[in-house]
């Protein structure tokens, strides 16, 4: 989709937010691939690492993805929950002089729940805002301004739309 040139961006929000849905339908719109943190991290828990040390990896593996892409002239979606400040960091320091945008997905602590009740489990993901993980204390106000916070409940082609939209914007 022309309008667009090369960017990084970041998904943000609580497990069940949505984040990996519109990064997904985002991805497809625009032909740019997703990073989903939590792909990596699976694969690590499942080879037996411990969490300590399965999550921190995962964003390294996460990041080098993406500078191997953007190396290549590639924009990328990371999809991550983006709920410390130091994964804001890095990713800025990845990004150098390049657009770096950050999308937050927000929805009701139900509809959260609902969401992660029924989507398919994964070891790396919280089944429910009471399992660990499920709800966690972050706050997110290490975001930039300029965060485009969407309440993922509305229609997908709607948030679609309003994220290429935000996305086209210098």
């Amino acid at each position: 989709m022309g309008g667009v040139r090369q960017t990084m961006v970041l998904m943000a929000g609580y497990p069940g937010a949505g984040k990996s849905t519109l990064a997904l339908a985002v991805g497809a719109v625009l032909g740019w691939p997703v990073i989903d943190k939590d792909v990596f991290k699976a694969l690590l828990l499942e080879r037996g690492l411990p969490e300590s040390s399965a999550g921190p990896l995962a964003y390294d593996l996460m990041f080098a993805t993406a500078a191997d892409l953007l190396h290549q002239g590639q924009s990328v979606i990371l999809d991550s929950p983006l709920g410390h400040r130091v994964t804001w960091e890095a990713a800025c320091r990845l990004a150098g002089g390049l657009p770096l945008k950050v999308v937050l997905c927000e929805a009701e602590a139900p509809t959260r729940d609902r969401r992660m009740r029924q989507r398919p489990p994964r070891i790396s993901q919280p089944s429910s805002l009471s399992a660990p993980g499920g709800n966690p204390s972050w706050s997110f106000d290490h975001l930039p301004p300029g965060t485009l916070a969407l309440e993922t409940s509305r229609p997908l082609v709607e948030l679609v739309r309003t994220v290429v939209s935000y996305l086209r914007k210098d």
